[in-house]
């Protein structure tokens, strides 16, 4: 009993000095779907706001995303006394940030899941020679206008305002910004 006893304590002493080691352990263990030793890794305030079943809901959830592919590097930063990372993790149909509160004891204080960034695709109703994503590098900026230093030549025109959802059917009237005394590229 004494060494079952000795070798929990050095597993809490562990990720108490460890919380990134933590934050992953309690990862792996909810996409590995067990719960009930994630359940044991909770405070005794996250125990009571998910429990096991609400875990097991989650789970059910996350097998909508499909498969995993492929999980980046977290990014783990201090927060007072917890430790806070987020594990980018991707998805068939859908990217997902872990981010994970570890506390000073190394329990997890915080579970949450939150949309991750999904690459842009054309729309289907687009057409291809009617306008093009580019990549802009971007100067000073005010309320009313951004200065584009590269990425766009002289005379071509761009939506900005409500370009979310673009069809290609639309009349697009131009802005025109008075000139701020600055020589255009």
């Amino acid at each position: 009993m004494l060494s079952r006893f000795v070798c929990l304590f050095t597993a809490v002493l562990l990720l108490a000095q460890d919380p990134g080691g933590a934050a992953r352990k309690a990862f792996d263990l909810f996409v590995g779907e067990k719960y009930a030793d994630l359940f044991q890794m909770f405070t005794p305030e996250m125990q009571k706001s998910l429990p096991e079943p609400g875990l097991a809901k989650l789970g059910a959830q996350l097998k909508s995303y499909g498969a995993l592919t492929k999980v980046d590097e977290p990014a783990i930063q201090k927060s007072g006394p917890n430790t806070i990372a987020v594990f980018p993790a991707h998805f068939e149909k859908q990217n997902i940030n872990f981010r994970y509160i570890i506390n000073q004891s190394g329990q997890v204080a915080g579970m949450f899941m939150l949309p991750g960034a999904m690459p842009w695709t054309r729309p289907a109703y687009s057409k291809p020679d009617s306008f093009q994503e580019r990549e802009v590098t971007i100067g000073a900026r005010s309320p009313k206008a951004v200065e584009i230093l590269e990425g766009l030549t002289v005379g071509e025109r761009v939506v900005t305002y409500g370009a979310y959802g673009m069809q290609d059917s639309v009349k697009v009237a131009p802005l025109v910004v008075p000139d701020s005394g600055k020589e255009k590229p």
